[in-house]
C-alpha cells in the first residue's frame, strides 16, 4: 500500500500540532492521543524510503521472545551509515554529559560515577575530527550542515575548544575540585551550543564574519 503525501497545508498543519501539545502539560487525554497519531502518520508519509518505519522484530533469548518496537532502520548508502554514526555519537556525549550534570546537581559532583562519566565525555570529544572526516552533510532539515566541511578552519577551532573543555572538566574531577565542577559543565555546554549554534541548526545563521563578536575589542 501506497502512503499518501501530504500537502503543504497537511505539513503546516503538523507543525502548529506539534507547537501546541508541547506547550500542553504532560497529561496526555484520549483527543491528544488521536492528535498524536495524527501527527505521526502524517509525518511517516512525508518520509522518504529509507527513513521510513521499520517493522518490528522478535528477539528470542533467555528471557522468552521480546519484541523490538523500533529497531535500526536499513542504511541507504556509506555517507547514511555516516550520518548514523554522528547521531549516534552525539546521543552518547550527551547521556555523558548529562550524567555529570546530574550528578552535581544532586551535591554529589565526584562521584566514581561522575568521573567515569566525564573520562568517557573527554574521550568521544577527541574522537571528533575523525567522525567529522567523512564529508557528508545532512540529508535532512537536521543536522551537520555542509558548512562544516566548507570551513574546516572554524570548525577546527569548534571541537578543539569542546575538546578543551571537556578536558578541564575532567581535570576538576579527577583533582577534587568540586567548587569547579560547575563552572567546567558551563564551558562544555557553551562549546555544545556554539558549534550546533553555527554548524548543525537549520535557521539562517551569522557566516565567519559574524562570530565572535562579543569578544572583539
Amino acid at each position: 500500500m501506497t502512503r499518501p503525501t501530504p500537502s503543504e497545508a497537511d505539513v503546516s498543519l503538523i507543525r502548529r500540532l506539534c507547537v501546541r501539545l508541547a506547550k500542553r502539560p504532560l497529561t496526555v487525554l484520549p483527543v491528544t492521543q488521536r492528535l498524536l497519531t495524527l501527527v505521526v502518520v502524517l509525518s511517516g508519509a512525508a518520509l522518504p524510503i529509507s527513513h521510513a518505519h521499520t517493522p518490528p522484530v522478535v528477539l528470542p533469548g533467555p528471557w522468552g521472545e521480546m519484541r523490538e518496537e523500533s529497531p535500526a532502520r536499513p542504511l541507504a548508502d556509506a555517507g547514511d551509515a555516516a550520518i548514523r554514526l554522528r547521531q549516534q555519537h552525539m546521543r552518547a556525549v550527551s547521556s555523558q554529559y548529562r550524567s555529570v550534570e546530574a550528578l552535581a546537581m544532586a551535591e554529589t559532583p565526584l562521584a566514581p560515577m561522575s568521573l567515569a562519566a566525564a573520562r568517557t565525555l573527554h574521550e568521544l570529544a577527541e574522537r571528533n575530527t575523525a567522525l567529522f572526516a567523512p564529508a557528508v552533510p545532512r540529508r535532512t532539515r537536521f543536522g551537520a550542515k555542509a558548512a562544516i566541511w566548507q570551513e574546516p578552519t572554524e570548525f577546527a577551532e569548534h571541537v578543539a575548544g569542546f575538546t578543551l573543555a571537556t578536558s578541564r572538566l575532567l581535570q576538576a574531577i579527577e583533582n577534587s575540585e568540586a567548587e569547579s565542577v560547575g563552572a567546567g559543565l558551563a564551558a562544555v555546554r557553551h562549546q555544545c551550543l556554539a558549534c550546533h549554534f553555527h554548524y548543525a541548526y537549520w535557521e539562517n545563521r551569522p557566516g565567519v564574519e559574524g562570530r565572535r563578536v562579543a569578544a572583539r575589542p
